[in-house]
């Protein structure tokens, strides 16, 4: 029964695990796909136009996500454990 209702404090970290996460993940791939942007934009003439340029790099994205995801894993850790003894310290007065 368990494990189909979680506790409060279970979700509640398991929403703050993701959200942090999740948004280090897409600013990371945000910054890197922008400065693929710029560099592509050095190679654009002929029939190589802005538009495929673009197609280009959101092409490249997910492997440029499997790429970040290391990354992305380590600097969530680094902020998650720095904020993990101030919550848990909540979390334990509050039971």
């Amino acid at each position: 029964m368990k494990l189909l209702f979680p506790y409060i404090y279970e979700r509640y970290l398991a929403k703050q695990i993701y959200a942090a996460f999740g948004f280090i993940l897409f600013a990371l791939v945000a910054l890197f796909l922008f400065f693929d942007i710029l560099s592509e934009l050095g190679s654009i003439q002929g029939q190589y136009t802005l538009p495929l340029a673009l197609l280009h790099v959101l092409l490249k994205a997910p492997s440029r996500i499997s790429e970040i995801i290391p990354i992305a894993a380590f600097m969530f850790l680094r902020c998650w454990l720095v904020n993990l003894n101030s919550q848990s310290c909540a979390l334990q007065g509050s039971m």
